[in-house]
């Protein structure tokens, strides 16, 4: 994709020898806070995003669980079906088709997703973020994390990680990669979404990198889905709506 602008070189020599038998598994915990998300828009004026807020109804944060595979030269994110919260609603949304699978030792990305309705394999070479790293350190599940951060000009996100050395796999949720060591906590625009890694431990290798999931979709590059994104929140900033009303925030 267009907005992930540095390719990331595979420093193999960095991992750890891992068990063929076995392989990681990071649960993250994920909070959306809605009307954080909406006051991170900057082309809705501030009566918009009230009014927005006040129809949106009193529940402000919805929890949910992702899953992170690993091994020596790959990894898969998947949203996880366990639940993280109790809700009367059932939010179909959640369910969707959506699959991330890098291969650090081939540098080729794979996902999954679905963009307004509609399903997409995207095929591409692997590309990561151009990391500010910081000398800031803080534990995060009983991890010695480094901080760095990254700005995202196509949806005006400033994204803020924890990474820790001691798991050097450049990966971590959702596209976020390029650290050298596996990202344990992401918060985007400053907590209108965040994720973070509440369980590390070792599994069995079973099945967990299998091909993506057998559904139908169209194949595309990343540099066809990026001119998707980029001329979807084109049309919703001219409407003046939010964006994540149709795609992942």
């Amino acid at each position: 994709m267009k907005y992930i602008i540095t390719v990331f070189l595979a420093f193999g020599f960095l991992y750890p020898s891992m068990s063929q038998d076995s392989i990681t598994e990071i649960r993250y915990l994920t909070i959306s806070n809605w009307s954080k998300k909406m006051n991170s828009l900057d082309y809705l004026s501030k009566q918009q995003k009230e009014k927005m807020a006040y129809t949106s109804g009193n529940k402000r944060e919805y929890k949910s669980y992702c899953t992170l595979f690993f091994d020596n030269d790959q990894s898969k994110f998947i949203e996880s079906e366990e639940k993280a919260e109790v809700s009367d609603y059932n939010y179909s949304w959640k369910r969707e088709s959506y699959e991330i699978n890098r291969n650090f030792k081939d540098g080729l990305s794979k996902m999954l997703l679905n963009f307004l309705g509609k399903n997409y394999t995207i095929n591409d070479s692997l590309k990561c973020q151009a990391w500010k790293i910081s000398n800031d350190l803080k534990e995060v599940a009983g991890y010695l994390c480094m901080n760095a951060t990254w700005r995202d000009t196509v949806f005006s996100k400033t994204v803020e990680v924890w990474f820790a050395l001691d798991l050097p796999m450049s990966s971590g949720p959702e596209f976020f990669c390029g650290l050298p060591g596996m990202i344990l906590e992401l918060d985007m625009n400053n907590g209108a979404q965040t994720y973070t890694a509440d369980r590390v431990s070792k599994i069995p290798r079973g099945s967990h990198f299998e091909p993506l999931k057998k559904v139908k979709s169209k194949v595309i590059n990343g540099a066809e889905y990026n001119k998707l994104v980029e001329d979807y929140i084109k049309a919703k900033r001219m409407e003046e709506e939010p964006y994540f009303w149709g795609i992942r925030y």
